[in-house]
């Protein structure tokens, strides 16, 4: 598995993938994507990407307007769970998520999203929930620690509490991240795209 960098330099494009398609591949499954934007988000149009794994390459599944709704939509067929993303035009941050066989639906709000469909992507956003989770422990424990300074209640003992927990926190966080992309499939594939560069060189050098 090799990380996409670059991946919007070099895209592979492949005919958008359809059910009706008169030579289909094996055990093909139907999907349906639908994204919903804010009415404060100003993007009219987007591309919804599936990562090829094997060939290191990009399935480009169509351009889609926005509709009165404020909705995207895609359909066709796969035949696994498959990493994918949505490229919204004048943006340059894509929406990661897994696509699994089914309906799965795409809430993206100002500050905040919610994606929802399929047992592969359930396993992608506990993976992003948990690592939030660390990641608000220790913005809780700076929190404290200026606390401390600003209150002029900070002693050595205290201070060297603090360091200990917050290196217990950002080594799990290293120990977290590296199992997840060492487990393989297409959760690995996006979490080596997102948070590779988040490892320090000691934990990318036990990567698979």
């Amino acid at each position: 598995m090799k990380i996409l960098y670059h991946i919007f330099a070099v895209i592979l494009l492949a005919s958008v993938v359809s059910c009706n398609n008169s030579s289909p591949m094996p055990s093909t499954t139907a999907y349906e994507v639908s994204c919903t934007l804010s009415r404060g988000l100003k993007l009219d149009s987007a591309t919804l990407y599936l990562v090829e794994e094997n060939y290191n390459s990009l399935i480009d599944q169509g351009m889609c307007k926005r509709n009165k709704q404020g909705e995207f939509s895609w359909k066709g067929c796969i035949n696994e769970p498959m990493a994918a993303f949505i490229k919204f035009e004048g943006d340059s941050t894509p929406v990661y998520f897994v696509l699994d066989p089914g309906v799965t639906n795409i809430t993206i709000n100002k500050h905040s999203k919610k994606i929802v469909g399929g047992k592969t992507n359930n396993e992608y956003m506990a993976f992003i929930a948990h690592r939030k989770g660390i990641l608000d422990h220790k913005d809780k424990l700076n929190e404290q620690y200026i606390k401390h300074i600003g209150d002029s209640t900070l002693t050595v003992d205290i201070e060297k509490d603090f360091h200990l927990q917050d290196s217990l926190l950002t080594d799990s966080l290293q120990r977290y991240t590296t199992w997840r992309i060492n487990a393989g499939g297409p959760v690995s594939v996006i979490v080596k795209e997102r948070f590779f560069k988040t490892l320090t060189s000691e934990y990318q050098k036990k990567l698979n």
